[in-house]
């Protein structure tokens, strides 16, 4: 799924924002999806990531189970 949302980094690189949606697995959590998919974004901290896919999938906190499945954004500078 594609947003029109871009952000741009120091170097001037456009990212165009996306989603995905994932499985969450045993032993996952919040705080290691955003370190994997935060990068590129306008996130100035895990937590902020994890406030966002929280409120994209309505979570009322940040504890995950396995089974789950979340609606997780991501940044890349291809255009797809």
């Amino acid at each position: 799924m594609l947003t029109k949302a871009t952000t741009q980094d120091e170097s001037n690189d456009v990212y165009y924002k996306y989603f995905k949606q994932i499985e969450i697995e045993a032993g996952d959590t919040l705080w290691d999806i955003a370190g994997e998919y935060m990068e590129n974004g306008p996130y100035q901290s895990r937590k902020e990531y994890m406030e966002e896919v929280a409120s994209i999938n309505q979570l009322k906190s940040t504890t995950i189970k396995a089974g789950q499945h979340l609606l997780i954004p991501y940044y890349e500078s291809e255009f797809k």
